[in-house]
């Protein structure tokens, strides 16, 4: 199970501060033979409760940057010769994968901070009683905290909100807790698995007696004989005094005298990864760390100042071109259909609007979601139009992936995340495979929205910008130059990139860069309306979205979660933030619309990442946990 662990400071001051870091990096590298999947702290003093936490092993959290950065700064905050609490957890994952902050202890709620060791079994039944509210994540821990919270809210008092709290779970707890008022630490217990020293005349607990011992003598302090919190017992360390006083959890909980509190002030909290705010452009939203950005006196980006809208073409000119080659061939025109909304839609207006014969092909190379089949079986049967699949090896696809993803964990660079899509690029191949063996009159691609813009992508290999029409065959030769380069200098550095997937990533290079193609680009020709197109697909032919998401955006992409989330992790964005931002441009969002849908957009796909590692078969927690450590572009 978990290591809890933590400490009172009667006396703090500048002085003894390297001693105070000793004793706490002492206390948690032997808690983290309890759990090393994630570590955290909270700090109580001057009047606040400060609280860091990382999905990593203790020991890696103290390597870190921004764990010192946080201590000394909260240290620095704090009175002279004042009094200071800490409390700390190092986790066993049980509940809930630590790639979840809201999954780590501490626990922090609007009054009290806590850490848990154990596991409490009846947490749904505690919900639906009204007793605690419902965890933000996964985490038991959460609930019964939540639990004790609103114990002393109701007056009960420290005694009383304890024994109610014991008497109502069900399952192991042995917990540690800071309040925002009355400020106590307390720890309470109903297996005897927390054990605590006045050792030199200075407070320290853990969740196992040696660890207590050890951390005493490791900091050069005298401890008094270890003493065990009993199952069925708590103690209250009074921060204003330093008394002790021992409370049974066993006495019935009418037995005390109402006592009312304040538990009004909240707490200050050390954000999750310390930054300050992102700059963003005061017309779009896209941020300071957007690869080749820059901003004007006005505030007002580079992408922004030179903006040309896309003139679309019409739907005549779009007719025209379809219709145009059609001597001496089928006359049927073969539509890329993903099983996104956008491909779904221009199916939709050819066969539709337009009234041309139409066969849908589809290159399911292992990530075609579920949502973008069933989506794509909608769509063909309603037209009665045939629907012709060419699938890779998708095995060998799917473990191409997987190591392309260990390899670029061990040092990862955000310039070669498209590397994990490599393999979709033979849809390109397939296009012009088909056109001859259908015998049809033209290819209709359904890339070319030039909402959907995402030059970010290259732009971390140091790419520009460039009027492309999301023809990634017409880049200059300059930035095709570059963006070899790049990958040529990721692949000398990290040579587990050079794996049995090169062949596959060579010739996406090839099909995707350097091949031309005469593909017909549906939205080169009709505007891309987000209204128009949701209404239509839902309307008149049931389309679905994926469920863990409120945009209908990259749903039959299998990895747009997980490349999404770690762009938004590192560089503060993602392909959303891009997306909105064209709307801002376009005139179809307001700029305060386009940063609260951003905001909404890049909420966690868990269903959808876990799915993904799961048919990939990499371990997300660890590759998630790499990717917290990346240092973040605005830190």
């Amino acid at each position: 199970m978990c290591g809890i662990f933590g400490f009172h400071w009667r006396n703090f001051n500048y002085a003894s501060q390297s001693k105070l870091e000793r004793l706490l990096a002492d206390l948690m590298k032997l808690s983290e033979y309890r759990g090393q999947e994630a570590a955290g702290l909270s700090i109580a003093g001057g009047g606040a409760i400060f609280s860091f936490k990382r999905p990593l092993r203790a020991r890696s959290m103290l390597a870190e940057a921004g764990y010192r950065h946080f201590i000394r700064s909260t240290l620095g905050k704090l009175p002279e010769n004042s009094p200071i609490s800490v409390i700390g957890h190092s986790r066993l994952m049980t509940n809930g994968s630590q790639a979840l902050p809201e999954n780590n202890q501490p626990v922090i709620l609007r009054n009290l901070v806590g850490v848990h060791n154990g596991i409490i079994v009846n947490t749904d039944s505690l919900v639906s009683a009204g007793l605690a509210e419902a965890p933000r994540g996964e985490l038991d821990s959460e609930v019964l905290f939540s639990l004790l919270e609103m114990q002393l809210i109701a007056g009960n008092g420290y005694h009383r909100s304890l024994v109610e709290t014991f008497h109502h779970i069900e399952g192991v707890a042995n917990i540690a807790v800071l309040t925002a008022c009355d400020p106590a630490l307390v720890l309470a217990s109903n297996s005897g698995s927390l054990y605590f020293s006045q050792a030199g005349g200075e407070f320290l607990f853990a969740s196992e007696r040696e660890f207590v011992k050890r951390a005493a003598s490791l900091s050069g302090l005298d401890a008094d004989p270890v003493q065990q919190v009993q199952a069925g017992q708590a103690v209250v360390l009074s921060v204003a005094d330093g008394k002790l006083n021992r409370i049974s959890l066993q006495k019935p909980a009418n037995s005390f005298p109402e006592r009312k509190e304040n538990f009004t002030r909240v707490l200050q909290v050390m954000p999750e990864r310390e930054a300050r705010p992102l700059r963003r452009c005061t017309r779009c939203i896209l941020p300071e760390t957007f690869p080749g950005i820059s901003f004007d006196s006005d505030g007002v980006c580079s992408v922004c100042r030179r903006h040309h809208p896309q003139q679309v073409l019409g739907r005549d000119a779009l007719l025209e071109t379809l219709t145009a080659n059609r001597i001496g061939k089928s006359g049927e025109c073969l539509v890329a259909l993903s099983g996104g909304r956008d491909s779904c839609y221009a199916l939709h207006y050819v066969c539709k609007e337009l009234g041309l014969k139409a066969i849908a092909y589809t290159y399911d190379w292992g990530m075609v979601t579920d949502e973008a089949r069933r989506n794509a079986s909608r769509m063909c049967a309603k037209l009665g139009i045939e629907h012709i699949i060419r699938t890779a090896d998708i095995a060998t696809k799917r473990e191409n992936i997987r190591r392309n993803i260990i390899a670029w964990s061990h040092r990862p660079d955000l310039g070669i995340i498209p590397l994990f899509m490599a393999g979709d690029k033979m849809f390109y191949e397939i296009g012009r495979k088909l056109r001859d063996e259908t015998n049809a009159s033209s290819v209709l691609f359904c890339a070319g929205n030039p909402l959907e813009r995402t030059e970010f992508k290259s732009g971390f290999c140091g790419v520009k910008e460039t009027s492309h029409g999301n023809r990634l065959w017409s880049y200059s030769i300059e930035n095709k130059l570059m963006l070899l380069s790049h990958y040529m200098k990721q692949f000398s550095i990290n040579p587990r990139l050079i794996n049995r997937s090169l062949f596959d990533t060579a010739r996406a290079f090839w099909s995707t860069y350097l091949r031309k193609d005469d593909f017909v680009y549906f939205y080169h020709y009709i505007p891309w309306d987000e209204v128009t197109i949701t209404n239509i697909l839902t309307k008149e032919y049931g389309w679905e979205s994926a469920a863990d998401s409120k945009t209908s955006w990259r749903i039959g992409d299998g990895t747009a979660s997980f490349y999404n989330y770690i762009y938004y992790n590192v560089a503060g964005f993602s392909e959303h933030d891009t997306f909105r931002s064209n709307q801002v441009r376009y005139g179809l969002i307001s700029r305060s619309e386009a940063l609260d849908l951003a905001a909404q957009d890049n909420q966690p796909r868990w269903d959808s990442m876990r799915n993904y590692a799961a048919l990939v078969g990499f371990n997300l927690d660890r590759v998630l946990t790499v990717v917290h450590s990346m240092p973040r572009l605005y830190d």
